[in-house]
């Protein structure tokens, strides 16, 4: 995903609010579930949003959930080795 680079001037104003910064991180996380289809990405990020307002969840243990895995317990499968 490509990130444009913006320059922003920092006032009072310019931080984004709770809500705004919640929809962000889910939105990131529907990008890497679905990183080649952009309806599926809106669809889930809104879903996303209102279950962790809900919930009271992280859109991490969302993503978690759905794929079925955890980060922090991530192991590395043994490495097969070659024989020539």
């Amino acid at each position: 995903m490509y990130y444009l680079d913006m320059e922003y001037k920092y006032d009072k104003e310019s931080f984004m609010r709770p809500e705004q910064v919640l929809y962000r991180r889910c939105g990131e996380k529907a990008a890497e579930l679905f990183p080649y289809n952009t309806n599926d990405q809106i669809t889930w990020t809104d879903w996303c949003y209102d279950v962790c307002r809900d919930r009271k969840v992280s859109p991490q243990q969302l993503k978690d959930e759905r794929t079925g895995k955890s980060s922090s317990t991530h192991q590395q499968r043994p490495i097969k080795p070659f024989y020539y």
